[in-house]
């Protein structure tokens, strides 16, 4: 019972693994970081950003939530800016 189980979750990783290499290369996910540049609206007034990184080399994000002006943020951007 424990084999088969074994093998089932091994096929459902495979499918897992190329569903995810799929979305990659139809979404151009590999050379998005890039080519995106961001809407002048949130390289002027967003507050925060990568403040270095840990030992395990993930970058430390600071964002601080009493300055960020959210709603703001929501109207002036639009879906084609973030896109």
């Amino acid at each position: 019972m424990q084999f088969s189980v074994a093998i089932y979750s091994g096929v459902i990783c495979c499918v897992v693994l190329l569903q995810s290499m799929e979305f990659r290369k139809h979404y151009n996910a590999d050379e998005l970081t890039s080519t995106y540049t961001a809407p002048e609206v949130l390289e002027k007034y967003y507050v925060g950003g990568v403040s270095g990184y840990d030992k395990e080399g993930c970058p430390l994000w600071i964002d601080p939530f009493p300055l960020l002006d959210a709603r703001g943020k929501f109207v002036t951007l639009t879906v084609n800016a973030v896109e």
